[in-house]
């Protein structure tokens, strides 16, 4: 929700909405954490009320493997490091036979 804060750096479109920043505020502030979520989903339906930010794509894992590719998994970062994969060569093998 920091994102979409007045004077945020990362606001980008620039919202701003008084209600939206004191909850936010005040949620920071707050140490006991019910309090505090619900502050934020007060703050989060604002925002959407508001249309605050508008997703325009959605992230999808493009990665397609053949079944004989082993230790592949997907990561937020799509970073993949080639030491934790393996192939099946008999399956390999069996995959084009």
């Amino acid at each position: 929700l920091e994102l979409i804060q007045t004077g945020g750096g990362n606001n980008d479109g620039q919202y701003s909405n008084r209600a939206f920043d004191a909850l936010l505020a005040s949620a920071q502030a707050d140490t006991d954490l019910a309090s505090r979520a619900r502050k934020l989903m007060e703050a989060e339906n604002i925002a959407l009320k508001d249309h605050a930010v508008l997703p325009l794509f959605f992230w999808t894992d493009p990665n397609i493997l053949w079944p004989y590719v082993k230790g592949w998994r997907s990561n937020g970062m799509d970073k993949h490091r080639s030491r934790w994969v393996t192939i099946d060569q008999a399956a390999r093998i069996k995959q084009f036979s």
